[in-house]
C-alpha cells in the first residue's frame, strides 16, 4: 500500500508527516544558525536549533524573508533533515 508523505516548508517551521494523520511526525525550526562563540563555531540545522541551551549566542539564517525565498541552500537543509528523521522513525517502528 503506497504511503503519501507531506512536507510543509513554512516560513518559521518545517513539518513532515504522512497524509491522513492528524499531526506531523516531525516539526522543527526552518532555518540554520551559527554560534558566535570564538573557537567553538558550529552550524545548527532545524531541530538542532531547538535543542540549543543558549539561543542568544546564535546568528540565524532563514530561507524566507517577507514571504519570498531568498536562500535556497538554507531551505534545503532543514527540509532534508526533518524528512530524513521522519523516514527513519517510520521504518524503525515498522520493522
Amino acid at each position: 500500500m503506497p504511503v503519501t508523505v507531506v512536507l510543509d516548508n513554512g516560513a518559521g517551521k518545517v513539518k513532515a508527516g504522512f497524509a491522513g494523520e492528524a499531526t506531523p511526525r516531525c516539526e522543527a525550526t526552518n532555518g540554520m544558525a551559527r554560534s558566535r562563540t570564538v573557537g567553538a563555531s558550529r552550524t545548527l540545522i532545524a531541530d538542532q536549533i531547538d535543542t540549543c541551551n543558549d539561543p542568544s549566542g546564535l546568528q540565524y539564517r532563514r530561507a524566507l524573508e517577507r514571504g519570498c525565498l531568498v536562500n535556497w541552500d538554507t531551505e534545503v537543509g532543514p527540509s532534508s533533515r526533518c524528512s530524513c528523521r521522519m523516514f527513519l522513525a517510520f521504518h524503525c517502528n515498522s520493522l
